[in-house]
């Protein structure tokens, strides 16, 4: 039966399955062949069985009919083999018989479904993609290069050709991009060639694009774990074992605390130095408080956690005494958790206040970058931290005086990544940036920089050809280069005008006229405006509070910022009184006057380290809020005086009172409200006795309503004030508020208000200890505590301190 099927089916099937036979084996042929051969053999093996009559292959009339209409895969098949018959398909190599199927298509289907892409291949063809860019200008740890990955994201590594680290610091436009040298500097000059660092290859799935591979770029990453706490790190968290004698002062509790959280395993965390903002989706609406225990602050511009808050203050304000107790607040009541560092510092609170409970919300890990200081003060601060205990929860981060900007801006932004750690971790931390002007200086260097490059320089890399070679670009004419050479806006646009169309960085001017309005973030601004505003905004947006569906933590920022806010009074000059001058010679003067008022405040911050006012009016248009410190109200180095005072007016939170602690809600923004009445009463002269400082106190029956707010305004004013490196608990401020404004001080002069606070303070921490520890607890101030306090005070009597001789 089966020679007779044989030869039924012609001599090409005949032939191999005698070979087969030979072989005593199956045909010697890939499955696919295999397949395709029993597709075409099948319906003529059936027709041949069913014609020989055989009772072995013969089939009845039904069940072929049945497997005729079942829509199997054989069926298909055998559709498919008859088709490809009918089409005289067939033969080998050059279209075949109706018997012998096309060995070489067939063959090559089977390699088609072999195959498989090469991951090792994709990668080498990726990695030779990667661009390789040229430093047109390099300075001060800065670099400006061109012809980089224009899909790297921020944060890149970077890796120069004369081995020096580098991270990428912003995308000006398509070929154009800011970096930061992490190494010497001086390793890197004009020409210099560097590459963005790949580690792999993504094979994702994009909405638009379907299933794609992109690059996954290294990112330079920096350490953040536990063992950063206790110790003094350089520009991009390494340990400066030189500052270890100081940070191990006292008790010894940094190094134990340091040492106890690296056994564990956990100082090998680390996190992006230049790490992206967290997502609108994941972050949570700001309503937890953090106290700080700056009355100041606490009172008048409460910091919420996840909030950015700006310290604004001449030099001498104090600024940096402010921050360091706000630092010590988070050791004094227990914040800083079980860290041995913490119970010292709530041990030497306790021995002047009692047992000081933590307050609502958790602990909080501190963070401070202490940039541009000379290792004089840095030796002072790290000596006053770690006498007061709380340096075990300080992670400190130091760029010396003299460093360079690129290094000052590394630790800026290393400590934020170390607050990030904690806050991804479902902690909360406190970042305090002692300065913050490096931000805005390499921004300004870097424009400086671009502005000098010339149009050769800025043009060679912004042209490729088909291959991504360089080419250089026409030059652009005169007038495309007569841009200011304050802003540098200009000779970037001339140059990214000359290349081809593409879209321009976020927020950016790109190719575009710098200034031409634009919409950002809801304002039409420049183009200039814009990339400045989008690069600030990159170093404060980091501050945030995450939902809790993401752990709940937050980072709160308090940068410090040198300089003066505008205060809101026009120093115009009144040019009406020159009669004979004619209209257009007086916008002459008039400019020329703004020409040099403006000349005059740059040059003065430039002297003093101050930023200029526009650079902080802009700080503040980005930040949640700013305190302003007053320095006339200072201790003008009396020892043991106030070392700063927060301006009620200018200083502002935009959380609103969500800020607040609720015992502190019901009494603290009425405080700012008569603080500001009062300094406009005493500015604008509303009465006389509020203008010549009246004694007259608030109970005088006889004084005017604006002479008794006046007198008010003054103890509050007064009892604001605090002496460096006393953090005041919840519980006080509350009682220090309550006190004020129910009228048990009326009677004590403002000199006299802070010896009569401290003995009101004992007094009821003694008299009602069980209404204190509610309060500093829970942050709510009951009726039962409410009533406990104010028989406490009732029962406070006020010796006054004799004169000294």
């Amino acid at each position: 039966m089966l020679s007779r099927s044989l030869q039924q089916h012609g001599p090409g099937l005949k032939g191999q399955s005698a070979s087969a036979a030979a072989g005593g084996g199956a045909l010697a042929t890939p499955p696919s062949i295999r397949t395709s051969h029993r597709r075409s053999a099948g319906p003529a093996l059936a027709s041949s069985s069913a014609g020989a009559g055989s009772t072995s292959t013969n089939l009845s009339a039904g069940t072929v009919a049945r497997r005729a209409s079942r829509p199997d895969a054989r069926g298909r098949r055998q559709t498919v083999a008859a088709s490809a018959q009918a089409r005289g398909r067939g033969g080998k190599g050059s279209g075949g018989t109706d018997d012998e199927p096309d060995w070489e298509a067939e063959m090559s289907i089977f390699k088609q479904r072999i195959s498989r892409p090469n991951q090792l291949a994709t990668l080498r063809e990726l990695e030779a993609q990667v661009s390789m860019g040229k430093v047109l200008y390099a300075r001060d740890g800065l670099a400006i290069v061109s012809g980089l990955n224009a899909d790297a994201p921020l944060g890149t590594k970077m890796s120069f050709a004369t081995g020096t680290a580098g991270v990428l610091l912003w995308h000006r436009s398509d070929n154009l991009s800011f970096a930061l040298v992490l190494g010497d500097p001086s390793t890197v000059v004009e020409g210099t060639p560097v590459e963005c660092k790949i580690k792999g290859v993504l094979q994702v799935v994009d909405d638009a694009q379907g299933p794609i591979t992109r690059k996954d770029y290294e990112v330079f990453q920096v350490p953040t774990g536990d063992d950063m706490f206790g110790r003094v790190h350089d520009h991009i968290g390494r340990h400066l074992a030189e500052y270890d004698s100081l940070t191990q002062q006292g008790s010894g509790t940094a190094a134990a605390s340091s040492s106890g959280t690296a056994a564990q395993g956990s100082g090998s965390r680390s996190r992006p130095l230049l790490n992206q903002q967290v997502e609108m989706k994941d972050r949570e609406q700001i309503c937890e408080s953090l106290l700080t225990g700056v009355k100041g602050l606490d009172i008048l511009t409460p910091l919420g956690r996840g909030q950015s808050l700006l310290v604004i203050g001449p030099g001498g304000a104090g600024k940096s005494a402010l921050a360091l107790d706000a630092l010590r607040g988070q050791a004094a009541w227990g914040a800083g958790g079980s860290g041995a560092g913490a119970g010292a510092e709530a041990a030497a609170v306790g021995s002047s206040r009692g047992s000081v409970p933590a307050p609502p919300g958790g602990a909080v890990r501190s963070v401070l970058a202490l940039v541009g200081r000379p290792k004089a003060e840095v030796q002072a601060t790290l000596s006053a931290l770690s006498a007061a205990g709380c340096l075990a929860n300080t992670a400190v981060v130091f760029a010396e005086e003299g460093a360079p900007l690129g290094h000052q801006f590394a630790a800026m932004c290393t400590a934020c990544s170390i607050g990030e750690r904690v806050r991804d971790e479902g902690g909360h931390s406190l970042v305090a940036v002692d300065d913050i002007k490096p931000l805005s200086d390499a921004w300004e260097q870097l424009l400086s920089g671009l502005a000098g490059l010339g149009p050769e320089l800025l043009c060679e890399g912004l042209i490729k050809d088909e291959r991504g070679r360089d080419l250089k670009g026409p030059a652009p004419d005169a007038a495309s280069t007569s841009a200011p050479a304050d802003l540098g806006d200009g000779a970037s646009a001339a140059a990214a005008s000359a290349s081809a169309p593409a879209p321009a960085a976020p927020g950016g001017d790109g190719h575009e006229d710098p200034d031409a309005l634009v919409e950002y973030q809801g304002m039409l601004v420049s183009g200039a405006v814009a990339q400045r505003r989008g690069f600030l905004s990159t170093f404060f947006m980091r501050a945030a509070k995450v939902a809790r569906a993401k752990g709940g933590g937050s980072m709160s920022l308090l940068p410090l910022v040198p300089g003066t806010c505008a205060t809101g009074v026009s120093k115009r000059i009144d040019l009406s009184k020159y009669k004979t001058l004619s209209p257009e010679q007086i916008a002459k003067l008039e400019a020329a006057l703004r020409a040099k008022q403006l000349a005059e405040e740059l040059a003065a911050g430039a002297g003093s380290g101050e930023l200029a006012t526009e650079v902080v009016e802009e700080f503040i248009s980005i930040a949640d809020g700013q305190a302003v410190l007053d320095a006339a109200v200072g201790r003008g180095g009396q020892p043991g005086g106030p070392a700063y005072a927060v301006n009620p007016k200018l200083s502002v939170t935009r959380i609103g009172t969500r800020a607040y602690y609720k015992a502190l809600e019901a009494l603290a923004p009425q405080v700012r409200l008569d603080l500001a009445q009062a300094d406009d009463a005493r500015r604008f002269g509303a009465t006389a006795s509020a203008a010549s400082g009246s004694s007259l106190t608030s109970t005088d029956i006889a004084a005017p309503p604006e002479a008794r707010a006046a007198a008010r305004a003054r103890l509050l004013a007064a009892a604001l004030l605090q002496a460096p490196g006393e953090p005041v608990p919840l519980a006080e401020q509350v009682v220090t508020l309550f006190a004020v404004q129910r009228g048990f001080a009326d009677r004590v002069e403002p000199e006299q208000v802070a010896p009569w606070l401290r003995g009101a303070m004992a007094h009821v921490r003694s008299a009602a200890p069980g209404a204190m520890q509610e309060v500093g607890r829970t942050g709510l101030l009951t009726a039962e505590a409410e009533a406990s306090i104010t028989n406490a005070l009732r029962t406070f009597v006020y010796v006054p301190a004799p004169a000294a001789a």
